[in-house]
């Protein structure tokens, strides 16, 4: 995973046709792997970042209580995710497994300069999908995201945040308390490895995974660059999953009317 190179997709297509993580990573550093038409280059010191290998190593064999890792194939590893367009190789997580598992989970998504009009919006049909038996899932960012996590929390339901950047880095940094209480209620999943700082390109390839966690989305706001439309968007180019849009004038309905010009 931290060869130059190589992404969720290449690492799935050089584990279809060399069998093994072990014997992808021997063509890799080999040649063999380019001769067979993935033009990668060889692994270097500066570009594998072995400081943050190390950290990774390290924190797996320390594991903190209730943390983890789970890979492609693991028991463990969401099977809604095994056949989703470039499949997380690995999963960090916070929490507990079961979030994950439980049926159906509703990704509720917006902006994260979200107005007072979409945070009681998604703090209400929060409330009621949760007293319905739902799992909310959402990205652990300001906003639209804060306040699903946070009305989840208060009804006693399960929700998972699915965050770009280390299992251990907390971003934003105010919301410690926050990600503390979704794992205790639920979990806090990222591909990205520990001590991975905040990235802006992270952000929009970590939404594929709430696309592909959830059975249905909810877009509560934000404009047509919003994250959510993002999450929206490779949900709906993968398959046809339920989406529902609040169109009301006192949201930023810059994505709403996205939706209605683009998804039937």
């Amino acid at each position: 995973m931290r060869t130059p190179g190589v992404g969720a997709r290449t690492f799935q297509e050089l584990l279809n046709h060399y069998g093994t993580p072990l014997s992808a990573l021997d063509a890799v550093q080999s040649g063999l792997a380019r001769r067979d038409g993935w033009p990668l280059p060889r692994p270097t010191t500066k570009k594998s970042r072995p400081e943050l290998l190390e950290r990774t190593l390290a924190y797996l064999e320390q594991l903190p209580t209730r943390e983890g890792a789970i890979w492609y194939g693991h028991p463990d590893y969401p099977k809604s995710l095994l056949d989703w367009p470039e499949p997380p190789p690995l999963l960090f997580y916070r929490g507990f497994p079961e979030a994950w598992k439980r049926h159906p989970g509703i990704a509720i998504v917006g902006a994260r300069q979200a107005s007072d009009a979409g945070r009681t919006f998604a703090t209400h049909i929060t409330r009621e999908l949760v007293l319905s038996g739902c799992t909310t899932i959402s990205g652990g960012a300001m906003g639209i995201d804060a306040a699903v996590h946070e009305a989840t929390i208060d009804a006693r339901g399960l929700t998972i945040a699915v965050i770009a950047t280390g299992i251990d880095v907390v971003y934003p940094a105010k919301h410690t308390g926050l990600f503390s209480a979704i794992a205790n209620q639920g979990a806090i999943l990222t591909e990205f490895f520990p001590g991975t700082p905040p990235v802006a390109s992270h952000f929009p390839t970590r939404n594929r995974i709430i696309a592909g966690l959830s059975d249905a989305i909810v877009f509560i706001e934000g404009t047509e660059r919003s994250g959510g439309l993002i999450t929206v968007r490779k949900a709906c180019a993968r398959e046809k999953k339920p989406l529902f849009a609040l169109d009301n004038p006192k949201l930023l309905q810059g994505g709403a009317a996205w939706l209605r010009q683009h998804v039937p």
